[in-house]
């Protein structure tokens, strides 16, 4: 059986997500994820010391659990790298002349500050965004949705539905949709990720803005399990894409599996061939027009041969181009 060591960012549970896809292609899978887990306060003392704390303990894991480690590997999987030191992956990839080392960036390069730096030890780079392809020359590869989100006929109780991180302009938008369609909030559901500290002052304080309380902006992020059930018991979403992003998120994905339709900013997504269902309406962020019909059509199922394009058991397959590891 060959093997392979996979080293996520920690992104929710999409990490045991894809390990367990590939294992059950036929690898033998260790994991291996850089930033660990931290109390409050040291995540809180990193604030105050701009990052130095963590990557200090960043530093120190890779050290034992990659340099550290004297396994032979056959691939090294990373996903985007963000917290890989480019000095200890440099000596790791020399530690592991047999291995393939594959990248997969599920962030456009724009918001991967070390990227340049890690570039160079990677026999393989895939990428879910169309800008970044055709500037570096990445293998193409899109997101995927989760079996969680795989509809089951659970009621459409949720009229309109958003969780993410609290930027892009997204309240704003989500906030505009709702009072031009006279959406009641009672019919939404809305769990925003704050990131800076000023989200949760304004949060908790006085500020005139129905959605910014500590109701709707929270500290934690929503297990993917909850919000596959939500995503499924819901009508309508909202993706808002970051910056000049041209891939297609996660949330694209997961609401076709979900039955869910999709309002985006996103207009790339008129491309690809799931467009053409009628399940997705694309908006101007600036001028988010949507009409009350979209939000009470029926959603249009997408054949199965479609949908099983972008199940993540397929974008395992992808990586590694087909090829079923050796048993």
């Amino acid at each position: 059986m060959k093997k392979l060591k996979f080293i996520p960012i920690g992104f929710y549970d999409y990490d045991n997500i894809i390990e367990d896809a590939i294992s059950d292609y036929g690898f033998e899978v260790t994991r291996f994820t850089p930033k660990g887990k931290y109390t409050p306060i040291q995540k809180l003392l990193n604030f105050f010391l701009r990052g130095k704390l963590l990557d200090t303990k960043v530093r120190r894991r890779e050290e034992k659990y990659l340099l550290g480690d004297d396994t032979k590997y056959d691939y090294i999987f990373v996903i985007n790298g963000t917290q890989l030191h480019a000095d200890i992956l440099e000596k790791y990839r020399k530690s592991q002349p047999q291995a393939k080392f594959i990248l997969y960036l599920w962030d456009y390069v724009e918001r991967l500050d070390n990227f340049e730096s890690i570039r160079p030890y990677f026999d393989e780079i895939f990428s879910f965004d169309e800008n970044d392809i055709e500037t570096y020359g990445f293998e193409p590869l899109h997101n995927f949705y989760t079996d969680a989100h795989l509809y089951n006929g659970e009621k459409k109780s949720i009229l309109f539905a958003m969780s993410g991180l609290l930027h892009s302009g997204r309240i704003q938008v989500w906030d505009k949709i709702i009072t031009d369609n006279k959406i009641r909030p009672e019919r939404c559901y809305l769990y925003m990720l704050g990131y800076r500290i000023m989200d949760f002052v304004k949060a908790f304080l006085p500020n005139g803005d129905r959605w910014m309380t500590p109701k709707y902006i929270k500290v934690n992020p929503i297990p993917l399990a909850d919000m596959a059930e939500v995503m499924k018991r819901s009508r309508v979403t909202l993706d808002v894409q970051y910056g000049v992003q041209r891939g297609l998120t996660f949330r694209t994905y997961d609401s076709m599996a979900s039955h869910t339709k999709l309002i985006t900013t996103n207009e790339y997504i008129k491309d690809h061939e799931f467009y053409k269902y009628g399940n997705i309406y694309v908006i101007d962020k600036d001028n988010p027009i949507v009409p009350r019909s979209f939000f009470t059509e029926e959603f249009h199922e997408i054949p199965k041969e479609v949908m099983d394009k972008y199940s993540v058991t397929t974008w395992v397959k992808m990586i590694f181009k087909g090829k079923v590891a050796e048993l």
